[in-house]
């Protein structure tokens, strides 16, 4: 177990008393210059979609408004080979089908980044590109593979011992408005929290970092002022909202009110990923997180107080398994749905959270391709061991081969493990060709052809794949034909739609 990685924090106007202003502003300055060439600009762009206003003015032609967004966040330069690491906020969760009030303005969509770069502080202009995710930890690693020769390893402190009150900086840019100048906020450790920390804070931060000319802070640098090492980078620690409220002794408005409180306060206070988090991945973090080990138990739920009665079990005295992969090693072997895992690799399971059940699920994704997990879990009252096999985990979405086709207006993905779980989809269109999105006006559009139709065929060719999507439509478009016959499977139907192109 890491030790005390977790760190929440409180922002303050004012870190001294103003005898020490003069001392504390040159520490400042030179905390924020010794990271010149070790904190860079990472620029991405995104693909936007329509907001909640482009939604209330949509006409009746359908499609899909779409744009390019574009991001900034801090990357942290590992070595001088162009290793950068930033905060996984950048690569949301593509499911997510919840907006807050500023994306329905903006219409940042969940859609992964398409692109990066960047920008040094001489103003050096690199392309990068996405080397390894640790999505446990929701950070990322990108390469640029020609690096500026003045990029600096980012001097972590990986012994640093943080306690309550300890002043610090955290250093990132202003928004282009500003010119991307460097910036700081300053705040001390107001708790220390033991365990591990799974997220990136999102952008909802409250009084930390709230300027508007301020860049969001997640993955910037956290800089003890005593020392000037940096002993962190901004992180959340990815605690979602209780699946169950007990509400024995509480009355109904009271129970809602709680809710309220777990969703809105919590999000809202920063912690510090100690960099003995990372530390291990930070040599060659494709070898770490390249290969993700996966055994196809794809959902776990904590053992909740009342969920333990029914099992017959204490309070966090395990994991009910609540989705099993089709086709996966778990499912192999014999694991159910509603198993209830009791021990992994001879240790017992205590999962009274969902913090408990990321750590868990942390732990099965780092395991070695190839290994072995032994797990007993408890069946109608009786216990059960297995050896459950470690497979590569299969494509996700974020992965997944997308191809766009101009002519006809669409852009279609492969079909990933994943989205099949996420969409309840057969697992048989796994590697199939999926409609992402049909510009508006398009003749795709135009004809009835939407997002998640799952394109099986044009004329009389079959698509399998992304390499056949993209073979036929070369094909149509050599040889123009008045009307295009498109078969498509759309929920549990199949579907013959009629384009007629103007050529």
């Amino acid at each position: 177990m890491l030790r005390s990685i977790f760190t929440t924090l409180l922002a303050t106007a004012c870190l001294t008393a103003p005898l020490r202003a003069d001392e504390e502003a040159e520490r400042i300055r030179g905390a924020i210059q010794a990271l010149e060439h070790s904190l860079v600009q990472v620029h991405y762009t995104y693909d936007k979609v329509k907001t909640q206003v482009e939604f209330m003015l949509e006409d009746s032609r359908g499609g899909t408004r779409e744009s390019q967004g574009e991001g900034i966040c801090a990357g942290l330069v590992i070595d001088d080979q162009g290793l950068i690491l930033v905060g996984g906020h950048i690569f949301p969760d593509p499911f997510n089908k919840t907006m807050g009030f500023g994306n329905m303005i903006t219409g940042q969509s969940s859609s992964p980044p398409k692109s990066f770069e960047i920008i040094t502080s001489d103003g050096t202009h690199r392309p990068a590109r996405l080397l390894a995710r640790d999505e446990g930890l929701n950070i990322a690693y990108l390469k640029v593979d020609d690096p500026p020769a003045d990029l600096r390893p980012t001097p972590f402190d990986f012994e640093a011992e943080l306690q309550v009150g300890d002043p610090f900086l955290v250093v990132t840019f202003l928004s282009k408005k500003y010119e991307y100048q460097r910036s700081f906020d300053s705040g001390r450790i107001t708790g220390i929290e033991p365990g591990e920390v799974r997220r990136f804070l999102q952008n909802a931060i409250g009084s930390f970092g709230g300027l508007d000319a301020q860049v969001d802070p997640n993955g910037a640098p956290v800089i003890a002022l005593d020392s000037g090492r940096i002993v962190g980078v901004i992180a959340r620690p990815g605690r979602e909202a209780p699946s169950e409220m007990v509400t024995e002794g509480l009355s109904d408005k009271s129970a809602s009110h709680s809710v309220r409180m777990t969703f809105v306060v919590a999000p809202t206070v920063p912690s510090i990923l100690h960099p003995s988090a990372f530390q291990p991945a930070l040599e060659d973090p494709v070898a770490l997180l390249g290969e993700r080990g996966w055994i196809g138990i794809d959902q776990l739920q904590p053992l909740t107080s009342s969920l333990a009665r029914f099992f017959g079990r204490e309070e966090g005295a395990g994991a009910i398994i609540s989705l099993v992969g089709p086709g996966s090693p778990a499912e192999q072997i014999g694991l159910q749905v509603e198993d209830v895992l009791i021990e992994l690799q001879g240790e017992p399971v205590v999962a009274g959270d969902n913090d408990d059940i990321n750590l868990l699920q942390r732990r099965i994704r780092l395991a070695s391709v190839g290994d072995v997990l032994d797990v007993k879990v408890l069946r109608d009252g009786e216990e059960h061991e297995y050896r459950v096999p470690v497979a590569k985990a299969p494509k996700s979405v974020y992965e997944a081969e997308t191809a766009v086709d101009d002519v006809f207006g669409v852009t279609v993905a492969e079909v990933t493990y994943d989205l099949v779980q996420k969409k309840n989809l057969d697992p048989q269109d796994i590697g199939s060709v999926i409609v992402r999105k049909t510009p508006l006006a398009g003749w795709f559009s135009l004809a009835g052809l939407a997002p998640d139709d799952i394109v099986l065929g044009v004329n009389e060719d079959a698509i399998t794949n992304i390499e056949d999507f993209r073979r036929v439509m070369k094909k149509v478009a050599e040889e123009r034909d008045d009307e295009v016959l498109v078969r498509v499977k759309r929920d549990a139907e199949t579907r013959f739609i009629k384009v007629r192109p103007e050529w």
